[in-house]
């Protein structure tokens, strides 16, 4: 989000507050690793989006400044996802390597 040490003219853009939520909510499903609820609130902090940037531009300089740490956010979500993939695909062949000994013994 863009930095709160400026002050934005927040009334121009109501959808702010919810947006703030939902990025919030994104860092907590990435950091509990809820995967199926990321996406719901993913989509939902879509849907919020489009609506913003469907509306005009008030200050110009703000929505680049939002757009801009959303997606530095996300790149850095993105990298802990994959590095989560990597840990759960790691798992996986590891229980495909205890499924096939054990078949191996007849069980």
């Amino acid at each position: 989000m863009p930095s709160k040490t400026k002050a934005w003219p927040l009334d121009c853009y109501p959808q702010m507050e919810e947006l703030t939520t939902l990025t919030d909510q994104v860092f907590e499903c990435v950091a509990e690793e809820q995967w199926e609820q990321l996406v719901t609130v993913l989509h939902l902090r879509q849907q919020c989006l489009e609506t913003l940037f469907s509306e005009p531009i008030v200050e110009p300089e703000f929505l680049k400044s939002l757009a801009d740490s959303i997606l530095e956010q996300d790149s850095i979500f993105v990298t802990r996802i994959q590095e989560q993939k990597k840990i759960v695909e790691k798992q996986i062949l590891e229980l495909d390597k205890g499924q096939q000994a054990i078949q191996a013994y007849g069980f």
